[in-house]
């Protein structure tokens, strides 16, 4: 069976977009969150990025239990392997619902959320609603409250300084905002972060419903748990070409002057993340050329961790290997 959409001449009034890849153990029970939504009129992109399991097989299983849904659900499918942000663009591109909201494949929302998100939006006329979030991982599950600031800027402020969660899969938004995305994201790593500040910048009201209405779900396996050196330095460096834009959008938008310490904090932040590549040959003399403007001592002022700000003064004298090995020494005894 080929899932396709055979549209009425009602639009969606909420379009669900879901990349497909490698969770062939999680979406039965993700797709069952979404077709058991209260909300009618919901469309479901599912965007198949050249899965290698049966994770699309068992979407169109789960489907067949819901018939009510299967003139709104679209498996479309990637020409190749093209990684989160690619998909996430090509979700929006095919979105023909009022609002657009985001879930991942492994992921979890509950019966009410889509209506909660919906109603809130068009009652108070807003063109972002905001959730609370569970984080489950294994048998515990955690409310990650957020606190949400009214107004705009100061929204966009938080959100800069990680205060607020940089995730669209919390955020129901109006199709019109994504028309005014000026830089997609090519990396896949920030992709969401980076999206969500232009949708925020360029928003008119926002709301937020106090409650955990979307279950993120951290896995052993997953990627962004992965503790492998060449790996972490790939995500660093898409994290850093992602910040980059962000820094591009801010610039182009006249917010730098206004945002100046949320902007070194994320410079500050990103050399952090990159000290790995100071394993590789060469590597410290490229971490060096990372916002050569940030002085060592300065990080002393920022709002990072004290283990972050240890980790990068070690790292601005070229002790980090020597600092990793101690470390791996230490926890083979």
């Amino acid at each position: 069976m080929e899932l396709q959409s055979t549209h009425n001449n009602t639009r969606a009034k909420v379009s669900v977009i879901v990349p497909i890849y490698g969770v062939e153990r999680y979406i039965e029970q993700c797709a069952i969150s979404l077709f058991e939504q209260i909300l009618d009129d919901v469309e479901y992109i599912f965007v198949n990025d050249c899965t290698k399991d049966r994770s699309i097989e068992i979407l169109r299983a789960v489907a067949e239990r819901y018939p009510n849904r299967k003139s709104r659900i679209r498996v479309i499918d990637m020409e190749q392997n093209s990684g989160q942000a690619a998909v996430r663009k090509r979700g929006i591109e095919a979105a023909t619902g009022e609002f657009i909201i985001h879930c991942d494949s492994d992921d979890t929302i509950e019966r009410d959320m889509l209506y909660k998100l919906y109603t809130t939006a068009t009652n108070e006329e807003c063109d972002v609603v905001i959730c609370d979030f569970n984080i489950v991982k294994g048998e515990s599950c955690c409310h990650r409250e957020q606190s949400i600031p009214r107004e705009q800027m100061e929204l966009l402020r938080d959100i800069l300084r990680e205060r607020v969660h940089g995730s669209l899969c919390n955020k129901l938004v109006s199709k019109n905002l994504y028309d005014k995305i000026l830089y997609f994201p090519e990396d896949n790593l920030l992709e969401d972060f980076t999206i969500v500040v232009q949708l925020i910048a360029n928003s008119r009201k926002h709301a937020h419903i106090n409650e955990a209405l979307y279950n993120y779900y951290q896995h052993p396996e997953s990627i962004t748990n992965s503790q492998d050196s060449s790996t972490m330095v790939n995500r660093a460096l898409q994290s850093l070409n992602n910040t980059k834009l962000i820094l591009k959008y801010l610039d182009k938008m006249a917010l730098t002057q206004r945002f100046h310490t949320e902007i070194v904090r994320l410079k500050y932040t990103m050399k952090t993340r990159m000290r790995h590549i100071c394993l590789c040959s060469g590597g410290f003399g490229e971490w060096r050329r990372i916002f050569p403007e940030l002085k060592p001592l300065k990080v002393l002022s920022t709002e990072l961790s004290r283990s972050n700000k240890i980790v990068y003064l070690i790292t601005c004298i070229g002790l980090y290997p020597l600092f990793i090995k101690i470390k791996r020494t230490m926890q083979q005894r």
